[in-house]
């Protein structure tokens, strides 16, 4: 699923953007975060946990979670830069601009977001 994803986001900037390996690779990683936000919301709705705060100010809480965002956005980018080859070839017979590959992209990226919103209104 990220190997499309990360193949259709590359060919979709290659003409445009001098990296597109590392923006494909950040636009996955920043989707593999909203898959974790949705779990997340799910788990906050079924099961409640007290919630880790590194301070009582909102800006240091986000601040805090910087490091890690670097680090999983450097390990997604070394992961697909060295299997850039075999998802090529994998990919390389299929129409990656159809309809259909364009709308499972969108809901790929948005619909985690859209429904751990919903889930958390509800909470």
């Amino acid at each position: 699923m990220y190997s499309f994803l990360y193949y259709y986001l590359y060919q979709l900037s290659i003409k445009r953007n001098p990296d597109a390996k590392f923006a494909s690779a950040a636009v996955v990683a920043a989707t593999q975060f909203g898959h974790f936000l949705l779990i997340d919301a799910i788990l906050k709705l079924y099961v409640k946990f007290p919630v880790f705060q590194f301070s009582d100010v909102y800006v240091y809480n986000k601040l805090a979670w910087l490091p890690f965002a670097l680090i999983w956005l450097t390990i997604s980018h070394i992961y697909f830069k060295k299997r850039f080859e075999i998802i090529k070839e994998k990919f390389k017979d299929q129409n990656i601009f159809s309809m259909k590959n364009g709308l499972i992209v969108c809901c790929m990226i948005f619909l985690p977001y859209i429904i751990a919103i919903a889930i958390l209104t509800l909470a």
